[in-house]
């Protein structure tokens, strides 16, 4: 049909405001989940101590556990534990 594949300039500018205003809302509730559970947070980097390597990333990519120093693991439920 002539004129299906056509999407306007404002629709498509819809379309983008939306997807912005989904990622904006997103990292606002992840920002507000992470901040209300900081304390579990810092409680889980004090039970891993030297068992885990600094999570902080200049990029985000795939994490490969065969990638990791097997003498640094700690099972999840071990850490759970730590926390209770």
């Amino acid at each position: 049909m002539p004129g299906y594949s056509e999407v306007s300039e404002r629709a498509r500018q819809r379309v983008d405001d939306e997807k912005r205003r989904i990622v904006r809302e997103a990292h606002e509730d992840a920002v507000q989940l992470l901040s209300e559970n900081r304390h579990r947070l810092d409680g889980l980097a004090e039970a891993l101590g030297g068992h885990c390597v600094s999570l902080r990333r200049t990029s985000v990519g795939p994490f490969d556990v065969d990638d990791a120093d097997p003498e640094r693991i700690i099972e999840p439920a071990d850490a759970l534990a730590a926390l209770a």
